[in-house]
């Protein structure tokens, strides 16, 4: 009986350290376990991190297993034969049944995609960006309120931008009252000449119907609008083409690259704090902005993204203001603006 709990504390305190080796290559919530025969196995449903896979080919079982091999020398060795196998066939099977979304070298699957794009996207890299990628948010321009009169004056645009200057001109802007509109995530317009949000179609729909959208929801009595001047902040959640542009463009047919059902879930990982938890980056930018009292926040994001995004906004708003009287209105994109053929709002009150 004592042999027996000699080697069951040995075996544990194996899958101790086994689980510790595993967690610093980047696996979390490692299930360790023994077997009737006392043989140690792995189970593991995680995320890994660490393996730079943008060059290996799948189908080569060799440039595989080398590039394995240079992980575990890189990182820690592990030599059990078994153990290595087992982690080869599990990433091997990772790889091969999902989506690659890489943001910062960090790898993250995308699994259970629609049967409609599982072809072109299993397997492969969607999104690959990193944080020299960014598009910062933007001052897309001034608005005037006398007295319910609204007066939009986007501020002019050069050889580089179709809109708006950088965020960092906002000390510039500290005495007027602010608008921000919060967007999704940019697009390929805004990799063409300049990184500012908004310079395709949705940049043309603010500036064409940004004084009538606005005059509608203070008409209703959505939102208050101070008399006085107000710069209008543009803020993506996401500051990298969530969209996967450049990979769908590429193997679908024009006109047609776009699926909702992918890009929403590229967002949520990338938002998430099981993903890139870019929704904290977000948070800490819209306190900058956001200071209370006569500011105004319009969530225009996208209605798969809408409700993760107000939630975050709502968070915001709570902390700057412990009881908040605003309340949270709600806009189509900008870019949906064109389609709407007698320009009425969707509304939907959330306070």
């Amino acid at each position: 009986m004592e042999t027996y709990g000699k080697r069951d504390r040995i075996l544990k305190a194996q899958s101790v350290l086994l689980e510790r080796k595993f967690s610093l290559l980047g696996f979390h919530n490692i299930d360790v376990f023994c077997d009737e025969k006392g043989n140690l196995n792995m189970l593991t449903d995680a995320v890994f991190f660490s393996l730079d896979i943008e060059n290996v080919n799948l189908q080569d079982e060799k440039e595989l297993n080398s590039s394995i091999n240079s992980l575990f020398s890189k990182n820690i060795k592990i030599t059990d034969s078994t153990i290595r196998k087992q982690f080869i066939k599990i990433m091997k099977e990772k790889l091969n049944k999902s989506a690659r979304i890489i943001f910062d070298k960090k790898v993250y699957f995308l699994e259970n995609i629609p049967p409609k794009y599982a072809a072109i996207c299993k397997g492969k890299t969607i999104f690959n960006y990193s944080q020299k990628d960014k598009v910062p948010d933007s001052i897309r321009g001034i608005i005037e309120n006398k007295n319910g009169s609204l007066k939009f004056a986007e501020f002019p645009c050069n050889r580089k931008t179709k809109g708006g200057i950088n965020i960092d001109h906002l000390p510039c802007y500290d005495n007027y009252k602010r608008i921000i509109l919060v967007l999704e995530s940019p697009h390929k317009d805004e990799y063409k000449e300049c990184k500012l949000p908004a310079q395709g179609t949705t940049g043309k729909q603010i500036c064409a119907k940004l004084e009538q959208k606005l005059s509608e929801l203070v008409n209703n009595k959505d939102i208050h609008l101070a008399v006085g001047t107000f710069i209008v902040i543009l803020v993506n959640p996401v500051q990298y083409p969530a969209s996967c542009y450049e990979f769908l463009y590429k193997h679908t047919k024009p006109k047609k690259w776009s699926n909702k059902n992918i890009t929403h879930r590229v967002f949520e990982m990338l938002f998430s704090n099981e993903g890139a938890n870019l929704r904290e980056d977000f948070k800490v930018r819209l306190k900058k902005y956001y200071r209370g009292k006569d500011d105004v926040i319009i969530n225009c994001a996208t209605k798969l993204n809408k409700a993760i995004v107000k939630d975050a906004i709502e968070e915001v708003m709570t902390d700057v203001l412990p009881n908040p009287t605003e309340k949270i209105v709600d806009l189509t994109h900008p870019s949906h603006w064109v389609y709407e053929k007698k320009e009425k709002l969707k509304i939907r009150r959330n306070r």
